[in-house]
């Protein structure tokens, strides 16, 4: 994903969710808008569908595609009482997928984008540009602020965690 930062877009790693000690793996703001990204590195090596589920084995992914939503509305929530009124940027989310392969034809399920790791590049910028540059840095600079790296959270004495409010059973979806 690293070439993306040529064409404009702000890649954002292991970053906390505002207001939470949740985690998600990547940001990724560019002309294309906000896209959140979780990484799944499954137990087989083949996913299947069944009904309107994704399988990994004999293992449902109905939770990952509920906590990949429950981060897409963290976000949403926290832009929308940051950016001006009538601003609406949409995050848009994204399962890359590690070392298995997809079935057939599959692009999403349950309204999320599902594609190969290597793949999400080409996904990402075959989308309609909706944001300028100037919009990109913008909201770039407010997520990496809203969105703390995770290691810095990580490095705060436990007190301070306490003091902050995290770590308050804020953490879970």
């Amino acid at each position: 994903m690293q070439r993306l930062m040529v064409a404009g877009y702000h890649l954002l790693h292991d970053r906390l969710l505002p207001g939470t000690t949740a985690q998600t793996d990547h940001i990724l703001i560019g002309p294309t808008g906000v896209h959140l990204i979780t990484d799944l590195r499954p137990q087989a090596t083949t996913l299947h569908l069944a009904g309107e589920r994704l399988w990994d084995g004999p293992v449902p992914l109905t939770v990952t595609f509920e906590r990949l939503w429950w981060e897409v509305d963290q976000l949403i929530g926290a832009l929308e009482r940051t950016l001006l009124e009538g601003w609406f940027v949409p995050v848009a989310p994204i399962l890359a997928i590690h070392r298995a392969t997809l079935p057939a034809g599959l692009s999403s399920v349950a309204d999320t984008v599902v594609v190969p790791y290597a793949a999400v590049p080409g996904f990402i910028t075959q989308a309609a540009p909706a944001l300028s540059l100037t919009e990109v840095a913008y909201l770039a600079g407010l997520i990496e602020q809203l969105c703390p790296a995770a290691g810095d959270y990580l490095d705060l004495p436990a007190w301070w965690k306490t003091l902050a409010g995290l770590g308050q059973g804020q953490d879970r979806p």
